[in-house]
Parts: C-alpha cells; sequence; structure tokens
C-alpha cells in the first residue's frame, strides 16, 4: 500500500484543522501532525462550532460568548498540547466566533492554508 501523505511532490506549508472537539479530532489530527512533520509546515488550528448545536454541549446550548470561548480554548488547548508532544514545533491555534460554514474558508485566506482538514461530528473527519 502506498502512502499518499509522504509520497506527495506537492509542497505544503500550512495545514488548517477546523474542529468541533469531538472524537473525529483525534484522528484528523494525528493525519494533520504527520502530514506538517513530513512537510516541515505549520500547523493552525481553529475551533470550528456552531455555539448553538447542542449535540456538542450535553444537550444544552452554549448560552453565552464567554461559555462557547471557555470551551473552544480547553479544545484549542489540549489539541496543541498534544501536537506540540508529537514533535510538532510550529502549532498555532485561531479562536474567533462561528459564523457558519463560509467562514472557514475565511480563516484558510487570513492563515495562507494549503490544505485544510474538517473533524466534525457532522461531517466526520474529512480532507
Amino acid at each position: 500500500m502506498t502512502d499518499n501523505i509522504t509520497n506527495s511532490s506537492a509542497e505544503i506549508r500550512t495545514i488548517l484543522l477546523a474542529t468541533d472537539g469531538t472524537g473525529y479530532s483525534e484522528t484528523a489530527l494525528k493525519n494533520a501532525i504527520r502530514l506538517a512533520l513530513h512537510h516541515k509546515g505549520r500547523l493552525v488550528i481553529t475551533y470550528f462550532a456552531d455555539p448553538n448545536d447542542i449535540t456538542l454541549y450535553d444537550g444544552f446550548p452554549c448560552y453565552t460568548k464567554e461559555e462557547w470561548q471557555a470551551y473552544g480554548q480547553n479544545v484549542l488547548k489540549t489539541l496543541a498540547d498534544k501536537a506540540r508532544a508529537a514533535g510538532l514545533e510550529n502549532v498555532e491555534t485561531i479562536l474567533q466566533h462561528y459564523q457558519g460554514e463560509e467562514s472557514l474558508n475565511q480563516v484558510a485566506s487570513e492563515v495562507g492554508a494549503d490544505y485544510i482538514t474538517l473533524a466534525s461530528h457532522y461531517f466526520g473527519a474529512t480532507n
């Protein structure tokens, strides 16, 4: 079986991992770390979740922006710590208020993402 990530000739400098913090984020993070290490790239992790999505917050929406931010900061810190522990040095996190799916394109443009992976309870883990 060939390894598509390590056999790729494309230059990937910035990988954007957008996640809602669900279990799919672990698989997506492992793939993003592997890709970033191979290409000596930068990993940018953004918390990408609708504060009104009750499937994420034990059946209740985040009632305040502060609740959403605290939850998102915790998700980002956990994932960034795991990426650094895996040997990745260039890890950044972004917490921007969720503004729908189109806001992901804006974040990708702002960070100059060459590769985007999405980990979400709705989409699963996709590249």
